[in-house]
């Protein structure tokens, strides 16, 4: 049986690895696979969509890496469910937010509603950013945009918390 190949004769992957993972990198990397796609829809010069393609790329690739790391690590293994695999989102990733997104997405996970992000709330929001490692962002934030020293970001802080986040490169065109 001959395998298929591209416009450059490389050879176009058919593995139940990439098959099993198309559902996956689907849901996961669904923006940037669209924003890819509108790009080359309105421009068939692929040399303008480089950084959509590149975008995907990475999702798709990160996404690979979290399931790679859930298995690697023998902690994670011995659950024995895919569910609950935490999903690498590299923060390099332009996710095209403002900063009146990047403050909403900070005050959802205001979790029990008293105006005020604790610690563990931060570090779920710093997560869903793509922080490699949330907990140390979330002292360094703590560090920046904590002016009362309380241990929590309020709604007064949360200007400083949204800069601090910006500064460090989180999403925010």
């Amino acid at each position: 049986m001959a395998s298929m190949v591209d416009a450059v004769g490389e050879p176009i992957p058919k593995s139940s690895v990439l098959m099993a993972a198309a559902k996956h990198i689907d849901v996961n990397c669904m923006s940037e696979n669209v924003e890819f796609l509108k790009c080359k829809k309105k421009d068939p010069n692929l040399e303008k969509c480089l950084d959509k393609g590149r975008q995907a790329t990475h999702c798709a690739l990160g996404l690979l890496a979290s399931v790679l790391l859930f298995f690697l690590d023998p902690k994670l293994k011995k659950l024995g469910h895919f569910a609950s695999m935490p999903l690498y989102t590299p923060k390099s990733i332009n996710l095209a937010i403002d900063e009146e997104h990047l403050k909403a997405i900070f005050k959802e996970q205001d979790t029990d509603g008293d105006g005020r992000l604790s610690k563990a709330e931060l570090s779920k929001a710093f997560e869903k950013l793509g922080s490699r490692n949330p907990g140390w962002r979330v002292r360094r934030s703590l560090h920046h945009a904590d002016t009362d020293g309380d241990g929590s970001i309020g709604l007064n802080e949360l200007e400083q918390l949204v800069k601090y986040a910006v500064k460090q490169g989180y999403g925010v065109n």
